[in-house]
C-alpha cells in the first residue's frame, strides 16, 4: 500500500572525488521525517537518471535517497564528446 503523506524535494548537487572529479548527484528527500537513508550506486555505464522512478518511490515512502553518476560514466561521456569533436 502506497503512503501518500510524503511529498518529495528533489535537487541536484556535485560530489568531488579524491581525483578532484565532480560527479553529478541527485537527492530525493521527503518533506516530512526521513525514516532511513538509501544510496543508489549506479551500475557501470548507467546514468543516475535511470533510477529516478525507484528513488522517487522510496522518497514518497519516507526514505531519503542519493543517486549519483560514477566516474566511468563521466569519463565515457567525455570520451564520446572528444571523439565527436575530432570527426
Amino acid at each position: 500500500m502506497e503512503n501518500k503523506q510524503y511529498q518529495t524535494d528533489i535537487y541536484s548537487l556535485s560530489i568531488m572525488t579524491e581525483r578532484n572529479q565532480a560527479l553529478a548527484a541527485t537527492v530525493y528527500r521527503p518533506k516530512n521525517e526521513v525514516k532511513k537513508a538509501v544510496m543508489i550506486a549506479p551500475a557501470t555505464g548507467i546514468k543516475r537518471q535511470f533510477y529516478h522512478n525507484f528513488a522517487t518511490h522510496l522518497a514518497e515512502n519516507g526514505f531519503g535517497v542519493l543517486t549519483f553518476d560514477n566516474e566511468a560514466s563521466v569519463n565515457r561521456c567525455r570520451l564520446h564528446w572528444l571523439n565527436a569533436m575530432h570527426r
